[in-house]
């Protein structure tokens, strides 16, 4: 995409949502970002073919301002605004929002609205007339399938099975297992599409339309360019460790009342030892 559009247009790529304070794994995401934009890797740098291209990066999260009015072209963001600027709420039975019930989901469900509101206005006052919005978030599609969850066994639910045992053994508090509800909320087409076609929306009013929205369970990439048999293997070794980054770094930072000392938390090795046995 770069390639075809750098020439011609402004660029931003937005990764920032729900980050209370700077954590190792927001860290991580941005040196990788960095050394392949600038060639550091052994993937091809569009820098070294595009004249006229300038990198820039903003401290600051897509909640807020990002560029000044009428600036930008193109705005482009994958997988990251499911995450919600705070809590609306701690989950009494579930880590995820996708568990929740009653008035712990409508809390969840309102939040993610006001989010995404305050999300699209931002983005509205940055663009340029015909200016577009191209966003591949993580949701809940028609069937009901989400990120781990579109068939086999469900992520979230073995967290969350994990999490309930620790409370049962006392390895952590009923506190600490409650403070684990991970500020997220997967929307699905009809909660993203809403403002974009309800002619009484601040975000339609504001100029807003929507041209297409679909959705779809996306192969993972890793597994896809490995042969079946050593499929468990790059799973094992590289899809879920990536996954559970995110997850980790919340559970030290904001569940546990004292981080675990040593590199990899129980919670981590547990989940990877449930990989093992779901994939052996």
């Amino acid at each position: 995409m770069a390639e075809r559009t750098l020439p011609f247009v402004n660029v931003a790529m937005w990764s920032g949502g729900y980050y209370s304070t700077a954590t190792k794994g927001a860290k991580d995401v941005i040196d990788s970002l960095f050394h392949l934009v600038h060639g550091l890797t052994p993937i091809p740098t569009y820098l070294d073919e595009i004249e006229d291209v300038y990198v820039l990066a903003a401290a600051t999260s897509f909640y807020r301002p990002i560029l000044p009015a009428g600036t930008l072209n193109l705005g482009f963001s994958a997988t990251a605004m499911h995450w919600l600027c705070r809590k609306p709420c701690d989950l009494t039975d579930h880590v995820q929002a996708v568990g929740a019930e009653g008035a712990e989901l409508a809390a969840f469900a309102e939040q993610g609205r006001r989010d995404w509101e305050t999300i699209l206005l931002h983005r509205a006052r940055e663009l340029m007339p015909g200016g577009r919005l191209v966003l591949v978030n993580f949701g809940k599609d028609e069937a009901g399938r989400y990120l781990g969850n579109t068939g086999g066994v469900n992520m979230f639910d073995t967290f969350n099975v994990l999490w309930q045992r620790f409370a049962a053994e006392a390895v952590i508090s009923a506190e600490e297992y409650v403070r684990m509800t991970l500020p997220q909320y997967y929307k699905t087409a009809e909660e993203f599409t809403d403002p974009l076609t309800d002619t009484a929306s601040p975000v339609y009013r504001a100029g807003l339309r929507l041209e297409q929205c679909e959705t779809r369970v996306v192969p993972c990439p890793v597994c896809c360019r490995v042969s079946p048999a050593r499929r468990r293997y790059a799973i094992r070794s590289r899809v879920y460790p990536d996954i559970t980054v995110v997850d980790r770094e919340y559970v030290s930072r904001c569940a546990l009342a004292e981080p675990p000392a040593g590199g990899a938390s129980r919670h981590y090795r547990s989940l990877l030892q449930r990989l093992r046995d779901v994939s052996a």
